[in-house]
């Protein structure tokens, strides 16, 4: 098995002096690096002394890094023959190869391999151009399997004009109605999976029994049977523009909601003794995330707060839910329009997102929201009805007096 990055990761890793291909505005930070996978990574495997050409890119490699400003072009041509013939020698050897869509467009995948199938995962998040790429440049494969959700996280899209035409449905989405379905779910607790299962005609089904028995801890509103809770709080959203790795952009956030949020993560940890690496706080907006990172900081909690976006491919036992948008009881329209509803709902009226960000949780989960407002989209509505019918709505004081 051999793990291909795009080639911008590997100039970042190993730079190249005189590299006439700037890579994007990326920090080396934000370049994960697991060391479980370097054995596996073919940047690595080229290095490794099983591989012919190792020893002349190693001292490439001490050229570079000891003279970066005396290495002329024929010395960087020369290294990138012999990185070429190092990774066509690994990857014809591999059986199975991991790449991003778009990383099997590289030169060296399409010579380097020979391709028969196809297994394309998280399709439902990719453009469907993207999801094509691999299909049009290994077409001697013999067959293609796209895996995925198409009713959690679309494919980002920005521009309104692509949207409006389509760039946001996956291949995934395109196919739905042809898919196989799984209806076993071995993450969530019952309780936690009733709700999303609407999304999938109520066919998800729980396989092992600590998903069916009462939950562990004893802070659920009503009765332990579900792990779940929606709390309610009127705060105050504010905006603020922030940055991103996409730039700026106005973000919003909410010191009163930053301030339950807190609380019920503390109660968790030291009233409950949840182990922090237990914990994840999912919040829509950048701003939000920043607030409350900075705040369970002063605390010295170590607990993870992610975007829905960030929150993909993960899962925790505990999930705290923060909606951030909130206003006045007054100024909740009673016939909302679509313009009112954008300015005052934005990302939680995606239905996928939300999706998203409530499928995270193993063993208990917790809304915190206005639920004045929440009760104008009809997808929140319905969650909020299926909550109350549970007595697992209420209002944050309460719950933070069981959580504390």
């Amino acid at each position: 098995m051999v793990r291909v990055n795009e080639e911008e990761v590997e100039s970042l890793l190993f730079p190249v002096p005189r590299d006439t291909i700037p890579p994007r505005k990326k920090k080396l930070a934000n370049v994960q690096e697991y060391p479980q996978l370097q054995k596996i990574t073919l940047h690595h495997l080229i290095r490794r002394p099983a591989n012919h050409y190792s020893q002349k890119i190693e001292e490439f490699d001490s050229l570079f890094g000891l003279y970066p400003h005396d290495i002329t072009d024929d010395q960087v041509e020369e290294y990138r023959r012999v990185v070429a013939q190092a990774q066509l020698q690994e990857l014809r050897q591999a059986e199975i190869v991991l790449a991003t869509c778009c990383t099997t467009a590289a030169p060296k995948m399409a010579h380097g391999t020979n391709v028969r199938q196809i297994i394309i995962d998280d399709c439902a998040a990719c453009k469907e151009p993207e999801s094509l790429v691999p299909v049009i440049l290994h077409r001697k494969a013999q067959q293609v399997v796209i895996v995925g959700d198409e009713k959690q996280l679309q494919p980002t899209v920005r521009n309104l004009t692509a949207r409006s035409l389509g760039l946001d449905r996956s291949l995934l989405e395109r196919y739905a109605d042809q898919a196989v379905t799984l209806e076993e779910q071995y993450r969530m607790h019952q309780g936690i999976s009733e709700f999303p299962a609407l999304h999938y005609g109520q066919k998800l089904t729980c396989v092992t029994k600590s998903q069916v028995g009462p939950a562990a801890l004893d802070i659920w509103p009503a009765s332990r049977a579900q792990p779940i809770a929606f709390c309610h709080l009127v705060g105050r959203e504010e905006k603020e523009t922030v940055a991103t790795e996409n730039g700026v952009e106005q973000s919003v956030y909410n010191v009163k909601e930053m301030e339950t949020v807190v609380s019920v993560v503390t109660g968790l940890v030291q009233q409950n003794g949840v182990n922090e690496e237990r914990i994840v706080v999912v919040a829509q907006y950048s701003a939000q995330c920043q607030l409350i990172r900075q705040q369970l900081a002063q605390r010295s909690l170590q607990v993870p707060v992610n975007t829905v976006p960030d929150c993909q491919g993960h899962e925790y036992d505990y999930v705290v839910f923060a909606t951030t948008r909130s206003v006045p009881r007054s100024q909740v329209e009673r016939m909302p329009t679509k313009d009112w509803m954008e300015r005052h709902f934005g990302r939680l009226a995606d239905k996928h997102q939300v999706n998203m960000a409530i499928t995270r949780a193993k063993e208990g989960l917790i809304i915190i929201g206005n639920k004045h407002l929440l009760k104008c989209h009809p997808m929140w509505s319905t969650l909020l009805t299926h909550y109350r019918k549970l007595k697992k709505l209420v209002d944050a004081a309460d719950f933070l007096r069981t959580v504390s």
